[in-house]
């Protein structure tokens, strides 16, 4: 979503906060503030790509979710802070909805390399192994999600 997002600036993918404190510098013509530059959060850069704000060049696209993608990024997002700002408890994780949550993120990333016209792949061989690997990781994850709906 960063690569995506950057664009020739890092305005888009700073939180509201560090983005105000940069522009705010920019216009005053100081030194941007260094110690103040925070990526926004994880569903703020996905609301981002879904806005206007992926438009960066003639071909760019902003992404549409499907019925689930919204779904799946916030229970990605929950997921991903239970772990990063873990405290001791017991927890039971309920796996058989994830084969369809990496399913939207496979897809989410897919659109951000390729068709969001806002990557540019300047080594080809990094491009085909990257397409590779996300179609064998899509590959993997339809068959996980087939044998869970089984």
């Amino acid at each position: 979503m960063v690569l995506g997002l950057r664009g020739s600036n890092d305005f888009n993918v700073l939180s509201p906060a560090a983005a105000k404190d940069w522009l705010a510098a920019v216009e005053a013509g100081d030194p941007p503030p260094v110690d103040h530059k925070r990526l926004d959060t994880f569903l703020g850069l996905y609301r981002k790509v879904k806005s206007d704000r992926m438009l960066h060049f003639v071909n760019s696209k902003q992404f549409h979710p499907g019925k689930t993608h919204d779904r799946s990024m916030a229970m990605l997002n929950g997921l991903r802070n239970e772990f990063t700002h873990f405290l001791p408890k017991q927890w039971s994780l309920e796996v058989s909805g994830l084969p369809a949550i990496c399913g939207d993120c496979l897809g989410l990333i897919e659109f951000l390399g390729w068709d969001s016209g806002n990557v540019i792949w300047i080594d080809g061989d990094v491009e085909v192994r990257a397409r590779r690997a996300l179609a064998e990781a899509s590959r993997q994850i339809l068959s996980a999600h087939t044998q869970s709906e089984a």
